[in-house]
């Protein structure tokens, strides 16, 4: 899922994930990871807050939050699953679908 985001994702695009997962995107992405490693990330916390309430917020909150943070990918994985409270999300396009993980692009607010 990982290399496949990354022969598709532009340098200036984001991709959201939990810290975990980000960490590691973060070393296969062009682009950027929205929360990664701690020592890097900016702002840590108030972005450990805005992946939570992704992951928590009903389905027809989940794209605008994302725009809102200039999000255009999300990855979701097995640690994501087991913090959401959703499957499939309107203003969300599944464009990747493995075994465990679903990457979504957000197409509207």
């Amino acid at each position: 899922a990982g290399q496949w985001l990354a022969a598709r994702m532009a340098p200036d695009e984001v991709v959201l994930a939990t810290e975990e997962s980000g960490f590691w995107l973060a070393a296969l992405v062009p682009g950027r990871v929205f929360l990664g490693h701690k020592g890097i990330t900016y702002d840590v916390v108030g972005k450990r807050a805005v992946v939570e309430a992704v992951l928590a917020a009903p389905p027809a909150e989940v794209a605008p939050l994302l725009a809102t943070h200039g999000v255009r990918y999300l990855y979701y994985g097995p640690r994501e699953r087991a913090r959401a409270a959703w499957i499939d999300a309107p203003g969300l396009e599944r464009v990747y679908r493995a075994a465990e993980v679903t990457i979504y692009r957000v197409t509207a607010p």
